[in-house]
């Protein structure tokens, strides 16, 4: 799928999209995150897996919204 948007994109798009962000959160395997990105419509690299996994571990990681909303 050649939609153009990028992990850059599914950022801003998961900020605005609570069910977006949560379904990224909950991958717990790296095998699972090209096909996630390719299922949303978004182009990721498979050289860029590992980089994905890191920066879900870091949102994994910041403390939670206010307002008790959590991930």
């Amino acid at each position: 799928m050649a939609n153009g948007k990028s992990f850059l994109d599914f950022i801003v798009d998961a900020k605005a999209d609570r069910e977006l962000a949560v379904a990224f959160m909950q991958l717990m395997n790296p095998e699972d995150i090209k096909p996630f990105f390719d299922q949303h419509g978004y182009e990721i690299k498979e050289d860029d897996v590992q980089k994905v996994v890191e920066v879900r571990q870091l949102f994994a990681e910041m403390p939670h919204p206010q307002g008790g909303d959590r991930y």
